[in-house]
């Protein structure tokens, strides 16, 4: 791969701006630093910049400013979490000329802080290769759009986010199973207690985490399924006279999540999460215990279902028959291992899951919370540690596998790698 970023003729030298170190973004207010030259200060000058492609790993533009007389070429290269330009109108290492400013400008698009991560393709040009074997470009009228090709999946790049260790998220929340024992059907033959998964996680408006709610509703005549959902219960409504240990431990557990599980106090359709991103990743973990509690207890009932809530209100009325799912608890307990293949210029790591001797493929989440597998859609399952639920969530960004240039891989990729192999198997 290249060691230099090769200089387009005609240019003097690469000016170098920091980025941020962890999200590979340019702010405004950075970039302002490195020059004098602004656009408000001239609000009738116009300036227009257009994308020419993406060459020796160079994302070239051209840049025309009002009454001159042809437009000039601008490049800029992302490297080691900095930005290079340069151009052919006088920008070199210690100076950054008006037209280079205005094509950094237009490229962050009115976004501020604005990402680079997608320029960052240094090292996957071999040395003086104008084309990438790893990258899809195409250059149009609506810009540039720089892909992996399909037969690569996604890169870990240096400078990316590793997933972290913490000792406190190993222990394992794994509770014992109970024996078989179908819960009684309640106040009559035909009357039931049941629960609901409640998830807000529809429509993107996730005003709440997944808690249980109890309800109460009526079988059919055969008595295997439920025929009518009457009502979601509160803790006034249920008769703790007619329930079995099974049941008032999990109304227990009920009261304990929904005091935790809101984001916001929605009673509209339109509503801002009033939670911060601390006291959210804090109440997940919470719930995560919850459940884990909840889980041998939930085995063994009969009537358990998935809703869609959108508001607070809906968790004391009348569910809604065409909105619930059905919904199949599994005790076998899920393993990570994780396989690390050798492909020639670089490797590819893949989390892979087992169910005892069974690989299956994630295909859904519920919540960041719970898994299912392609065969199974609504049959759940629960990790036994928040580490696994943590890590198996890192993955899912990469699609549970990704790829990393050889080059890159010494370091921080290592050392990820080894901490992987001491807590689980590689294949």
């Amino acid at each position: 791969m290249n060691n230099e970023i090769k200089l387009p003729p005609d240019c003097l030298g690469f000016y170098c701006i920091p980025l941020d170190e962890e999200s590979c973004s340019l702010s405004l207010e950075v970039l302002n630093q490195h020059s004098e030259f602004r656009d408000c200060k001239d609000p009738f000058l116009l300036f227009f910049v257009r994308h020419k492609g993406f060459d020796y790993s160079l994302v070239k533009l051209t840049v025309e400013i009002e009454q001159e007389k042809k437009p000039k070429l601008v490049y800029l290269a992302i490297k080691d979490r900095r930005m290079y330009v340069t151009c052919n109108s006088g920008t070199n290492s210690s100076f950054l000329s008006r037209h280079a400013y205005f094509a950094v400008y237009d490229t962050m698009s009115y976004c501020d802080p604005k990402p680079f991560g997608e320029y960052d393709w240094y090292d996957f040009f071999e040395a003086g290769k104008k084309k990438s074997k790893y990258l899809n470009v195409i250059c149009d009228r609506r810009g540039l759009t720089i892909d992996l090709r399909k037969k690569y999946k996604k890169f870990w790049k240096k400078g990316d986010r590793l997933f972290e260790f913490r000792a406190s998220d190993e222990k394992s929340e794994r509770k014992p199973e109970l024996p078989v024992n179908l819960n009684k059907t309640g106040d009559s033959e035909q009357l039931i207690l049941g629960y609901l998964c409640c998830t807000s996680n529809w429509w993107g408006a996730c005003v709440h985490l997944p808690i249980l709610v109890p309800y109460r509703g009526q079988l059919n005549k055969a008595r295997t399924n439920v025929h009518m959902f009457i009502k979601m219960l509160g803790p006034e409504d249920v008769e703790e006279s007619s329930l079995t240990e099974e049941q008032k431990n999990l109304n227990a557990i009920c009261l304990q999540m929904e005091e935790i599980a809101w984001l916001a106090d929605r009673k509209a359709w339109v509503n801002e999460i009033t939670a911060s991103p601390d006291e959210i990743k804090s109440k997940h973990r919470e719930l995560f215990t919850l459940w884990h509690a909840a889980w041998p207890y939930l085995a063994v009932q009969r009537f358990l279902r998935l809703y869609y809530t959108v508001h607070k209100e809906l968790l004391r009325m009348k569910p809604v028959k065409s909105e619930i799912r059905p919904l199949k608890i599994s005790t076998a307990r899920p393993q990570i291992f994780f396989i690390l293949k050798d492909c020639g210029e670089y490797f590819e790591l893949r989390l892979r899951v087992k169910i005892g001797k069974k690989i299956i493929s994630i295909v859904h989440w519920y919540e960041d919370l719970f898994l299912s597998a392609d065969d199974c859609y609504f049959e759940y399952y629960l990790f036994d540690s928040y580490q696994d639920l943590q890590l198996a969530k890192f993955f899912k960004s990469y699609s549970h596998r990704f790829s990393v240039l050889k080059t890159h891989y010494d370091g921080a990729f290592a050392a990820f790698v080894q901490k992987l192999r001491e807590r689980y198997e590689f294949l």
